[in-house]
């Protein structure tokens, strides 16, 4: 991965610059390497005290929703400077919030807020292993060292970002379905993910419109030469993870992605 790259380019994916992503990342970035580092060196003495830190931070918010979040940062939508981020922001401003959340990263429509960093139960997984003969494997260490990985905290901005942009400059979609669920369901705690009962995730239009933003911002990492060496699945793994599997299992999902790919001739020949 050429993550220099990667941070030094103006890179326009929808409408949102590389300097927006940069912003909101910011906070985290001394975070994000204090664990990227050493877990990719192997110092794991270094990434558990590491770990320890970041867990031991005491500035701590509650949100609306009820989730806890180690706060680094907080920014006002209006704050962002890439033209489509001030319409969104002119149409439903949010608050991005920056750090380690209890639950998970993601934007939150109906409480006005985008959260972005590492979720809590990541850390605690990473400590949690005590096998070194299973941290060390070299296959799974792959793709549990993504998901803290520079890169991929900043394409989870990029996703985020997206879910807001198309919830505010398509009528608050999002918004009129959760406030409709609420309406439903006003006896029960709010549900995040009240939405992919019936559809998985993976499969929704949504998640499949904010993969593609990801997959735009990650195409400008690489030359064209290995892009077109990558298979579908290489591409899903750098991107997702230990969290890919679920997408490239499902072959309604990978239909999706491909022809999404290749509208937007981002399609490499290895792909198909």
């Amino acid at each position: 991965m050429r993550f220099q790259n990667y941070i030094t380019e103006n890179i326009n994916t929808k409408g949102i610059t590389n300097n927006d992503i940069l912003y909101i990342y910011k906070p985290i970035k001394k975070y994000i390497d204090s664990i990227y580092k050493p877990f990719k060196n192997k110092d794991y003495g270094l990434l558990y005290k590491n770990i320890d830190k970041i867990l031991s931070i005491k500035k701590k918010i509650r949100t609306k929703d009820k989730q806890e979040i180690i706060i680094l940062g907080v920014i006002d939508s209006k704050e962002l400077k890439s033209n489509v981020c001030k319409k969104s922001h002119n149409i439903k401003p949010i608050k991005i919030y920056v750090g380690f959340p209890s639950r998970s990263v993601s934007y939150q429509a109906i409480f006005d807020y985008i959260v972005v960093g590492i979720p809590i139960k990541v850390l605690e997984r990473i400590k949690s292993i005590e096998n070194r003969e299973y941290i060390e494997d070299d296959n799974i260490n792959d793709k549990i060292i993504t998901v803290v990985s520079p890169m991929y905290i900043q394409q989870t901005i990029t996703h985020e970002l997206s879910h807001w942009m198309d919830d505010a400059l398509h009528n608050k979609h999002y918004t009129k379905r959760d406030k409709l669920w609420m309406k439903k369901n006003f006896d029960k705690q709010y549900d995040p993910l009240h939405m992919y009962k019936k559809t998985k995730w993976e499969e929704s239009k949504t998640e499949i419109e904010a993969l593609i933003s990801e997959i735009e911002l990650y195409r400008r990492t690489l030359t064209k030469d290995e892009w077109n060496i990558m298979t579908l699945d290489d591409l899903l793994i750098n991107l997702k993870g230990m969290n890919s599997f679920s997408i490239i299992d499902n072959t309604n999902t990978r239909k999706m992605i491909l022809k999404r790919l290749h509208r937007e001739k981002l399609l490499g020949k290895n792909m198909r």
